[in-house]
């Protein structure tokens, strides 16, 4: 993974360029460093791509685009003032994290920023965050390493056969599977949010579960501990 600091080459306005003739050069059957690229491209728009070293190759990610028709990656500096606006790039989500002590689900993500013009650095970033109420005494969350194996707009949950608290719960929203019956989702039926009050699953806020779940994909790693 690109990490640390680099620098973004620069290709004049005017010359359009693919996204495979931007990668860097390999030297022999190995690649140079990972690095930015900002150039113009087929539809006539400023990007920033971004290529990480991969075996022999790269394998390239736009971080950045201004739009169709737009040479402007000196947008960057305020009109008529001349001096530089530092920029974050969103290069998407790297993990869930479920802090079963503190109660919170932490969304992690690579963040790119450009603190100088066309200089950049590359970090792991907290860019979601927000209480939950996972399992109670008796029906703790399991910790460990899982993924999210399916999502479901709605399901409906029921307790086990036999369960010493039955319950059943129709049509839960923004479900997201990572450990056999267990998953994220919403729960509008509570406000307890802070403290372990559920039956094993991660409950969040409304807002919140539709966040994630929108922002979160099928393989997402998630992490639960204490």
């Amino acid at each position: 993974m690109l990490s640390g600091v680099f620098s973004a080459k620069a290709h004049a306005a005017g010359s359009v360029y693919g996204e495979a003739e931007l990668a860097p050069s390999k030297t022999g059957t190995t690649v140079n460093i990972s690095q930015a690229v900002v150039a113009q491209t087929g539809n006539a728009s400023t990007s920033l791509f971004v290529f990480e070293a991969s075996g022999t190759g790269f394998t390239s990610r736009k971080a950045w685009t201004s739009g169709a028709g737009n040479w402007e990656w000196a947008s960057s500096k305020v009109v008529d003032a001349g001096y530089f606006i530092p920029r974050f790039f969103n290069m998407g989500i790297q993990w869930v994290d479920i802090n079963l002590s503190n109660q919170t689900l932490t969304v992690v993500g690579i963040v790119v920023y450009e603190y100088e013009e066309r200089r950049f650095s590359q970090s792991s970033q907290a860019v979601f965050s927000s209480l939950i109420s996972s399992g109670k005494p008796g029906y703790e969350t399991p910790t460990g390493q899982y993924f999210v194996y399916s999502k479901q707009i709605a399901a409906d949950m029921q307790s086990a056969p036999g369960a010493a608290e039955p319950y059943y719960a129709p049509a839960v929203p923004y479900v997201l599977w990572f450990n056999g019956s267990y998953s994220i989702h919403g729960a509008n039926w509570h406000n307890n949010f802070g403290r372990a009050v559920s039956h094993g699953c991660v409950n969040l806020p409304m807002s919140a579960a539709a966040w994630v779940f929108q922002s979160v994909g099928a393989g997402m790693r998630v992490s639960v501990h204490y």
